[in-house]
């Protein structure tokens, strides 16, 4: 029986992961140690060399850290020190297991990705952060709002992916987060107004953001027009909301032709909304 070649493949990609993440469990032939205050990581050169591009810098022959085999860091979190430290060798971390939310964990583990140049961290944090968003209505949280200041602040999130994902969010619950009526989004909008960078962006995607179409009543008795955002699929036997005929034979209308040359002559709707 022939052997299949990517189950194979895969069984030895995942023996040598796991013989990685087990030297820093075991901490065997560690030959580094980094320290950030009172926590210290016992650690291994050629790994952190491999995977952070400044370690790789700081461990060459002709600086300190190479020499001593030890590297001093400031004014980090430790938590979160720890767990890019997880990753390095795991390829995973587990971001719940921490005083703050999730999604402030995952956005601060993109800065610490970005500061020490760890490879695709950003891209593992943010999508963790997306999923977490959305369970259990993350959006709707103090804690979404401390992330988007903080992804703002403290990020340069150079390629957007971390800046368009909390804004694509933002913008699929924009009626509630940016309604002054509910209360429990206040914290949001007060975060909003201060963070200038993130207010700017969330204006500029509403300016790019597209009309919603424009339809005529296509009975000659009615041609009411109104606006309304079902797609095409729910154009068949669609009612007018003024007559109430229906039809199958919907069409948008151009917005800049209506202004133009029909708004004041055609009859509004006078159902309510």
């Amino acid at each position: 029986m022939a052997l299949n070649y990517a189950f194979c493949k895969r069984a030895g990609d995942d023996a040598l992961l796991q013989g990685v993440s087990n030297l820093l469990k075991s901490q065997n032939f560690a030959d580094l140690v980094v320290t950030l205050g009172d926590p210290s990581w016992s650690l291994h050169k050629v790994i952190l060399r491999a995977r952070s591009q400044f370690f790789a810098k700081a461990l060459e022959d002709d600086f300190r850290e190479a020499q001593s085999s030890s590297i001093e860091l400031h004014d980090d979190d430790p938590d979160v020190m720890g767990k890019m430290f997880y990753y390095i060798y795991h390829g995973e971390y587990d971001d719940a297991e921490i005083a703050t939310t999730p999604m402030l964990v995952n956005v601060r583990m993109v800065a610490a990705a970005e500061k020490y140049f760890v490879d695709h961290l950003p891209g593992i944090a943010t999508s963790k952060l997306d999923y977490y968003t959305e369970r259990d209505n993350g959006w709707t949280t103090v804690g979404f709002a401390d992330a988007i200041e903080e992804a703002y602040t403290t990020t340069a999130d150079q390629g957007r992916q971390l800046r368009d994902t909390l804004l694509e969010v933002v913008l699929r619950h924009k009626s509630d987060l940016f309604d002054n009526k509910k209360p429990e989004f206040s914290y949001f909008q007060a975060m909003a107004v201060r963070t200038l960078g993130f207010a700017a962006d969330v204006a500029s995607a509403l300016c790019r953001a597209p009309i919603t179409p424009l339809y005529r009543c296509p009975s000659s008795n009615c041609s009411v027009v109104f606006r309304c955002e079902f797609g095409e699929a729910d154009l068949l036997d669609w009612e007018c909301p003024e007559c109430g005929v229906a039809r199958e034979d919907w069409k948008p209308i151009d917005w800049d032709d209506f202004m133009s040359t029909e708004l004041d002559q055609v009859p509004q709707p006078s159902i309510d909304d």
